[in-house]
């Protein structure tokens, strides 16, 4: 179970399989075995950073989430953008 969590690492939108995976394996256990996984809070953490992606994603249907995430895309290009400019100027001279 311990690793089971462990594995989910970085939470992605392709997470979610392996999130619900680990959260049905320890809903399963007794009240004793879940008391012995240390790394619970790692699977709440998981859980709420996933449901912060899908809150975030445009296929919500909410404009604002939507207008959110192209303006996040948008400073991401440009900033691949004045990077590769800088690199080019400075390969110039």
């Amino acid at each position: 179970m311990i690793q089971q969590i462990e594995a989910i690492g970085t939470v992605t939108l392709e997470s979610e399989a392996a999130i619900e995976a680990a959260r049905a394996a320890y809903d399963a256990l007794t009240e004793e075995q879940q008391a012995l996984v240390s790394n619970y809070e790692t699977l709440t953490a998981a859980e709420q950073a996933l449901e912060a992606l899908l809150s975030a994603t445009p296929e919500t249907g909410d404009t604002m989430n939507f207008a959110w995430y192209v303006a996040m895309m948008l400073v991401s290009l440009m900033g691949v953008a004045a990077m590769l400019y800088t690199s080019k100027r400075k390969c110039k001279n």
